[in-house]
């Protein structure tokens, strides 16, 4: 039997976990409490709960700006104000590692783009130094580093802006609990027209009687979607899915709904049937023979050939 070649395998492996695909490991454990784009605050991720927040880093890095641009630094500061390099990665970022104690060392992710903006993420103190680093990582992607690697500051920014200017003219409710479900409804009809393909599940846990949660799909395509989710804290489902959608909204669902699929402006009429399709008449398979074009009729001469 024929194996592949080692950086062949890692190569899908990173492509594979780039588009969502998990481990068996974590599909294994994978249920409807961890559908939610972030952890409680004060439990920072560390290695063993993922495979590496720094890979998902390095492989939007290496996705965005290809292996041309190694920039990727890890730096450590010591107590001495020296820097010491560690192996550099290929991509956009470079972490620096302050040491305060022999137990405590907190991780500085800068992420640099080429010729362009830069952002700094710091992580809780960690014992351990990967651990530091991973838990920079883990707060990077959790406050829209990702966004930022893909389509910059300048996209963030206008984005920002489009939102407030949907939220300040969309909804006149005297209530602000539909605000975030109509601002995502609203985009979705601007952008891609039915907003059918919003999917809101209800999920309840039978350890925690009378709260509820709530999952979004915003499916693009079947093999493009992202899922959203509030925390298991609400006691109707409405309020659940208002959490949920600002939830979406602040982890930049309304920029993949947008152009997740790569789709650069607004459609200018949504997709329709043909008006003989819509009037709601069935055709039975002799109606739709009958349908088609017939030849002319052909003329046969009775004069037989010599």
């Amino acid at each position: 039997m024929n194996h592949l070649p080692e950086e062949t395998s890692d190569l899908i492996h990173r492509r594979l976990l780039s588009i969502g695909a998990l481990p068996i490991h974590q599909f294994a454990s994978f249920g409807l409490k961890n559908i939610s784009t972030s952890q409680p605050d004060g439990q920072p991720a560390r290695r063993h709960d993922s495979d590496s927040n720094l890979l998902v880093l390095t492989t939007a890095c290496l996705r965005q700006f290809g292996k041309s641009h190694d920039v990727l630094k890890t730096e450590f500061l010591q107590h001495s104000g020296s820097f010491h390099p560690s192996p550099s990665y290929s991509g956009c970022f470079r972490s620096e590692l302050t040491a305060n104690s022999a137990v405590d060392r907190q991780c500085i992710l800068t992420i640099q783009l080429p010729g362009g903006p830069s952002r700094s993420y710091k992580s809780e103190p960690f014992p351990d130094s990967e651990d530091a680093v991973e838990g920079a990582a883990y707060s990077a992607i959790k406050d829209g580093a990702l966004d930022f690697i893909l389509f910059g500051e300048n996209e963030i920014l206008k984005l920002k802006s489009n939102t407030d200017e949907v939220l300040e003219h969309g909804s006149t409710a005297s209530s602000d609990e539909l605000e975030a479900v109509e601002t995502l409804e609203e985009c979705w009809r601007i952008w891609r027209g039915d907003a059918s393909h919003l999917l809101w599940f209800r999920f309840d846990e039978v350890s925690v009687p009378g709260l509820c949660g709530c999952a979004l799909k915003v499916e693009l395509t079947p093999h493009c979607y992202r899922v959203y989710s509030s925390q298991l804290d609400y006691a109707d489902l409405q309020s659940a899915k208002t959490h949920c959608a600002r939830n979406a909204i602040a982890n930049g669902a309304l920029h993949f709904i947008q152009h997740g699929d790569g789709q650069i402006e607004p459609r200018s009429c949504p997709m329709s049937l043909p008006a003989s399709l819509q009037s709601g008449s069935r055709w039975n398979l002799q109606n739709f023979f009958e349908s088609f074009a017939r030849p002319s009729a052909e003329e046969f001469s009775s004069k037989s050939r010599g």
